[in-house]
């Protein structure tokens, strides 16, 4: 359609079992195996919808060089942001990048439900793009996770003080607990002092109770040593649980694996990252 020089096209392209050769120099800017592994579905089609948009009074417009503009623009926003392409077609915002990462708690290497869920999703697209291959790098938070470690190796110090006693991990940090370690691990002076300054600050025996318990956590837990190869096989476990998730699937079992741990920067409202990289076979 034309009105008043301005061109609305929409067009759909398809392509059927395209073949890839080795690449030659200076050929695509694109690293094509990828574009075809993520455009091409189960059956080898690659369908295309190309909208196209353009003023043909302009002197310098050329209906070719437009088309390759719009092709260029879908290949390049498929290289770098494959994740987005793929929620599209599970009808999620093409502005959102979900699928590229599964967020745990610090500290945690479980699969949240809403993290399950954005791997079934995943699953299910990667299952329409057999090309595609999956490396899960493995996040870990130096201070979060460090923190949440140290918290777990202090109950479990408590609790194996009190073998007979089959303690849960809020028995294990009550008041009582945590001074008898503290009087190990803490000078008696610093402890005295401690208890002193929260009996004045916090009156109420409620109020106190629960004000001294976090204090004394936090006193005690930093005392706890986590090791960087503590962290780096939390990492590693993390992404094996979702390589082993995935894997159930038996169209993914083979195509993923797990990639390098790495460093992750810690989302309050999501929690720790571990990335997800699309390659192919």
């Amino acid at each position: 359609k034309i009105k008043q020089g301005a061109l609305d096209a929409q067009n759909n392209v398809v392509i059927k079992k395209i073949e890839l050769r080795e690449e030659i120099e200076g050929g695509a800017k694109w690293p094509m195996k990828l574009v075809v592994a993520l455009l091409e579905d189960s059956e080898g089609v690659i369908d295309i919808d190309l909208p196209i948009e353009g003023n043909v009074t302009d002197p310098n417009f050329r209906y070719g060089k437009v088309v390759w503009q719009v092709i260029g623009n879908l290949f390049t926003k498929a290289v770098t942001s494959p994740f987005r392409l793929l929620g599209s077609l599970m009808g999620m915002s093409s502005e959102n990048d979900a699928l590229s990462k599964v967020s745990f708690e610090a500290g945690e290497e479980r699969l949240s439900p809403p993290m399950r869920e954005k791997l079934d999703k995943l699953a299910t697209v990667m299952a329409k793009r057999p090309k595609l291959t999956l490396a899960v790098h493995g996040g870990w938070s130096v201070s979060e996770d460090t923190h949440s470690l140290q918290v777990h190796k202090l109950i479990t110090a408590i609790m194996a003080q009190h073998p007979k006693q089959k303690l849960s991990p809020a028995d294990a940090l009550s008041v009582e607990n945590l001074e008898a370690m503290a009087k190990k691990q803490m000078e008696p002076s610093q402890l005295k002092e401690l208890r002193l300054m929260m009996e004045k600050k916090y009156p109420q025996e409620a109020e106190f109770i629960q004000n001294y318990t976090v204090s004394l956590v936090e006193k005690l837990s930093v005392l706890q040593i986590v090791t960087p190869e503590e962290l780096e096989k939390l990492a590693d476990t993390r992404a094996k649980i979702i390589t082993d998730y995935l894997s159930r699937n038996p169209l993914l079992a083979s195509r993923v694996s797990i990639g390098a741990h790495e460093k992750s920067a810690f989302d309050p409202k999501e929690g720790i990252p571990t990335r997800l990289e699309l390659t192919v076979q």
